[in-house]
Order: structure tokens, then sequence, then C-alpha cells
């Protein structure tokens, strides 16, 4: 893995950085075991955290790459308490989380990074507001078992379409890139999605989190024309 990581470090081609995650697949494989309860389907979002580690190592802390990377992929146990803790929802909504759940690892695995709800309502089939809704449904159990409040529904699209702020909020979310889409979903809180820092966003979309301060700059520039300060101010 240490020479994965110099060719990588010489040449940060995708190609290096394909062989280097590959090389580091024995260091996955065991904190899939330690972290993810051995969940192969957590795969996906093991390999995402990796290429967040690698980009994020610094030799000179005299830190060994593989344990950095093993810090690095603890995150692993909450989405293992995801999976194992969305157990007591109807069982159509139960299908469809995992569906959902699915159709996410399958997007990781082919481009990297997570998809927007725009892209899984693509993939699935699903209608944005359904997505949220199966998300929401399996929210109170996550929350409780992580200690963590829950997300009201103040912020979800389709809830209230006769706000205006709603309204506007939705249309800036229809007219974003995929990237950004992904950004507004964190920042608000969007279609069941958790509200998340921007070091995460970073960390989760293979950006630096100089692009994301950026990109999150821009999407409240657009949120201003029609929503009040109060509303876009959490966005930077």
């Amino acid at each position: 893995m240490d020479k994965a990581y110099e060719a990588w470090q010489k040449a940060p081609t995708p190609e290096n950085l394909t062989a280097l995650i590959g090389a580091a697949s024995p260091v996955i494989d065991s904190a899939l075991s330690s972290y993810g309860s051995g969940d192969p389907a957590l795969r996906g979002r093991a390999k995402i955290l990796a290429v967040g580690a690698v980009r994020s190592f610094d030799p000179k802390q005299g830190v060994a790459l593989k344990t950095h990377l093993m810090n690095q992929l603890k995150p692993l146990h909450r989405e293992a308490a995801h999976r194992s803790t969305v157990v007591s929802v109807p069982e159509k909504m139960l299908a469809d989380s995992h569906q959902l759940y699915r159709s996410e690892q399958e997007f990781i695995d082919e481009h990297g990074r997570e998809p927007n709800v725009t892209e899984l309502a693509a993939r699935t089939g699903y209608s944005p507001d359904r997505i949220a809704k199966v998300r929401e449904a399996a929210k109170p159990a996550v929350a409780e078992s992580l200690g963590v409040p829950g997300t009201g529904a103040s912020h979800q699209p389709g809830v209230q379409r006769t706000n205006p702020q709603q309204i506007w909020l939705e249309f800036v979310h229809h007219d974003l890139g995929n990237i950004d889409k992904k950004i507004l979903e964190w920042k608000k809180g969007l279609y069941g999605q958790p509200v998340l820092a921007n070091q995460e966003i970073a960390q989760r979309l293979n950006l630096s989190p100089g692009a994301v301060s950026q990109r999150s700059a821009r999407i409240a520039a657009r949120l201003a024309e029609g929503l009040p300060p109060a509303l876009t101010g959490d966005m930077t």
C-alpha cells in the first residue's frame, strides 16, 4: 500500500488512485469488520472514506498510512447503526428504504460520490417526495440509536407546497448542477438528508472545504433572490 501511495503522490491520476484504493482493500476489509459489522453493502461508503483518508494523509505527522486510514473509516459505525436500526417501519417502507440504500451504494461505486435526490429518483423511479418520506420514516429509530435528535419536517419539500419560500427553495434546487444540488440538500436538510457542516460535505463529495464554501456561497446568493437573509445565512 505504501508503494501505491508513493506512486499516487508522484502522479495523482484517477488510475493511480484506483490502484491505491485497491491496495488498501485489506485495511478496508478490516474496518468493515471492526466498524461496519461486516456488512458488504457498506463497501461503497468505505471506499469514499478511504479516498478522503489518503488525500488528507500527512506522512510528516508520524502516523502510519494504515493507522490513519483505519481512523478515518470509523464513521462506518454510524452507517452500520443506520442499517441495523431501520426495523420498526411498515414492510413496504422498509423495502423502499433498502432499495434506496442499495441504489445509493451502486451510485457511489460508479461515480465516487453520493447521489443527489434527482439522481437517486432517476435511478429508483421514486419521486423526491417519496424518497423524503422513506428517509423520514427510518430516521426516528436511527436518531434514537445514535443519541441525536431527528430532523423536523419543516424543511422537507412537499410538506408545505403553498409556502412561497418552500417553493423557491425547490425551484433553486431544480436548477442547480448535480454537485450543488447535493450540497444544498445537506446544508438545508432537504429530502430527509441530515444537515452537515462543510468539512463533512467536503469529505463525502471528495472536494476541499474551500470548494464547498465557494459553492455554498453561490447557492446562498441564488437563494437570497427569493428568501430572507435569516433563511440563507446558514449556507456558508
